[in-house]
């Protein structure tokens, strides 16, 4: 997919030394493509996760809904309600055009997150629910 790579919820290009697309062909040995792959990613695939760089990635592209509700539940962790604001209103923004019941849905999981924010507790607690429900829907659950 042509384009700036903009994080991990978004495909990446593999490039040259000086820049240009890099094509793999069956040939090339996939050891050494894995490892220009793992060395181009962003955020590094190598090394320990780094969340400064991550949330900067996401920061990008809030006009994608995945990155906007990521940071915006990032923010209410953090007890920034007016970051919390921002990135929800970015997210609504980005799913104005999605009549889609999903869309919802995630729009009143955020709201609810917002409102338990000022509790970490309460709000650890609803975005354990929230996985688990995501991991059941995916047949993933414990």
């Amino acid at each position: 997919m042509p384009g700036v790579p903009t994080g991990g919820f978004l495909v990446q290009e593999l490039r040259n030394p000086k820049g240009t697309q890099r094509w793999v062909k069956a040939t090339n040995a996939p050891a050494n493509v894995f490892e220009e792959m793992a060395r181009q990613f962003k955020p590094a695939l190598l090394n320990p996760l780094n969340v400064t760089e991550i949330k900067g990635l996401l920061a990008i592209s809030l006009s994608n809904w995945s990155h906007a509700y990521a940071l915006c539940v990032v923010a209410c962790e953090a007890g920034n309600l007016m970051d919390a604001e921002r990135r929800f209103n970015a997210f609504v923004t980005a799913t104005a055009d999605k009549p889609y019941p999903w869309a919802e849905i995630r729009r009143r999981e955020l709201a609810e997150c917002m409102k338990l924010a000022g509790s970490p507790e309460s709000l650890r607690m609803h975005l354990e629910t929230i996985r688990v429900e995501k991991l059941c829907a995916l047949k993933l659950a414990p």
